[in-house]
């Protein structure tokens, strides 16, 4: 199924289902972001970097901060992967086929990638989502495992990060106390 949606639902519905996100150009429409939900394909009037910003704002968060985050860790500016909840780390891939500097970069969740395969023709990357989805990037074999080598340590470190800070929340101290 492939159709147009609005923005609000668009992103709560990948929070809770999303695959992949990446942009696009509609005739007539212009700039648009195309999702993978599910086993749906869905389409959003606005740039993937405004789809971005909106769902790191539905899930409470800064977009500073968690690129902030990713940089202590990885000392990487551009293209860093975050993480959004324990379910959901966004990888983002430089998608350069349109002009528009917002609308230059595709995000992929680590948990849903299964696996990929290397073109060595034209020196791209199809990556294999769940649901059947896939994704051509144009990145070669070593670019794509250190993008998901680093989104996996940026994952281990928050997961390690939450247990440590849950350890000693107030609320847990109070319990020590009783």
């Amino acid at each position: 199924m492939e159709e147009f949606v609005e923005v609000a639902e668009a992103v709560e519905q990948f929070a809770r289902h999303g695959h992949a996100f990446y942009p696009a150009r509609q005739p007539g429409v212009g700039d648009v972001t195309v999702l993978y939900v599910g086993a749906d394909t869905y389409y959003v009037v606005c740039n993937s970097k405004d789809f971005c910003k909106r769902l790191i704002r539905w899930f409470c968060m800064s977009e500073k901060l968690l690129l902030r985050f990713s940089y202590e860790i990885l000392g990487q500016r551009k293209h860093a992967p975050f993480v959004l909840s324990a379910g959901l780390t966004l990888i983002p891939f430089w998608y350069p086929r349109y002009d528009n500097a917002a609308h230059r970069t595709a995000y992929v969740s680590m948990s849903s990638i299964q696996s990929y395969r290397f073109h060595s023709h034209d020196a791209s990357v199809t990556l294999v989502l769940e649901d059947n989805h896939t994704l051509e990037l144009p990145y070669s074999f070593q670019r794509l495992k250190k993008q998901l080598i680093h989104a996996e340590f940026v994952y281990y470190k928050f997961t390690a990060r939450i247990r440590k800070e849950a350890q000693f929340s107030p609320i847990t101290a109070e319990k020590c106390k009783n």
